[in-house]
């Protein structure tokens, strides 16, 4: 799996069994035979101001401490090209504890390259990115012995066509306007965990399949710009503590047009508003041309910018982000 993203809004902690501590690679434990040409990992680039970071995994111990295995990870990321020179600037290793008795402990290893010249249009810096690496929760958790390295020996999946990935089809997605709503403030702390979902009607569906917008994509992106907190989206249920996030899309269509809605709660602070558009082409502007209709994509990010805005988040224009292959 290869993720790029163009502006950092990616890559818990110990809470999932996981840790961060910076490892220097070794070379005593060498086991260079069962290295495959084909590495087959997941592996994720985030740009910044100041670089990027290169996240891989999973590794077993003996293939963490590997020296050819270290090369061949660092030789995976050419597979993206992101500044003219770089040099490592950090090696950070998470640790995941074993899934079953007999199983190894796992670990991603994260790369942080300090890139020359900087690009301070690319956002954040290096070492907000790198911290927002070190919190994120993986997109999977480790496999049977950290899983298989080589592309050809993975099996082939039964269905060709992935279903949408975090995705609820519900009825209760529907166009029947719920007022916008403010109500209460929320408060920011320096990690502050989102638990975030996406609905989606089936006459949705029926009019636009896939692919749907990240619920948080453009509310990380704002929090990543300002450098002041973060913000660690989990699929994992988490308290009503009043201090968690709780965010939710919707889609649903109804005949031409289609809506969407974003509510954010935290404790009793709430926040909804709902947009519509039309999936037709629109009608003729002053220009007397036919203006294009809006998206789910664009829609989202409205909504999405509204939302940051009211966190107290500055809002800047959104770069296009890389997908997952």
């Amino acid at each position: 799996m290869i993720a790029v993203r163009s502006i950092a809004i990616t890559l818990l902690t110990c809470a999932l069994g996981g840790c961060a501590a910076h490892s220097p690679p070794g070379v005593d434990a060498d086991r260079s035979a069962d290295v495959p040409a084909d590495l087959a990992v997941n592996r994720s680039w985030s740009s910044n101001a100041g670089g990027y970071i290169f996240s891989v995994g999973y590794f077993t111990p003996e293939q963490l401490l590997s020296e050819a295995w270290e090369n061949k990870r660092l030789e995976s990321r050419q597979m993206a090209k992101l500044c003219d020179s770089e040099h490592l600037a950090h090696r950070d290793v998470r640790w995941f504890e074993p899934i079953a008795p007999g199983e190894p402990r796992c670990a991603i290893v994260v790369y942080s390259f300090a890139c020359s010249p900087k690009r301070p249009e690319w956002g954040s810096s290096l070492e907000y990115e790198r911290q927002q690496a070190l919190l994120d929760e993986p997109d999977t958790p480790p496999p049977l012995g950290c899983g298989e390295k080589s592309r050809s020996k993975l099996p082939i999946p039964l269905n060709q066509t992935p279903a949408p990935r975090d995705v609820i089809l519900s009825e209760h997605a529907d166009c029947k306007r719920m007022p916008d709503m403010q109500a209460g403030k929320f408060r920011l702390r320096d990690v502050n965990y989102v638990n975030a979902r996406t609905l989606v009607s089936p006459s949705f569906v029926r009019s636009v399949y896939h692919p749907y917008p990240d619920p948080v994509q453009n509310v990380s992106l704002a929090a990543s710009r300002e450098q002041k907190v973060h913000l660690v989206t989990v699929k994992r249920v988490l308290p009503d503590d009043g201090n968690n996030l709780f965010i939710e899309q919707s889609f649903a269509s109804d005949g031409q047009g289609f809506c969407a809605t974003l509510t954010a709660r935290q404790g009793a602070n709430m926040w909804r508003k709902t947009m519509r558009a039309d999936l037709s082409a629109s009608a003729a502007g002053p220009n007397g041309k036919s203006a294009k209709p809006l998206d789910q994509y664009m829609v989202a990010e409205a909504l999405q910018q509204d939302l940051a805005a009211h966190m107290g988040f500055k809002i800047f224009k959104a770069r296009k982000s890389g997908g997952k292959d």
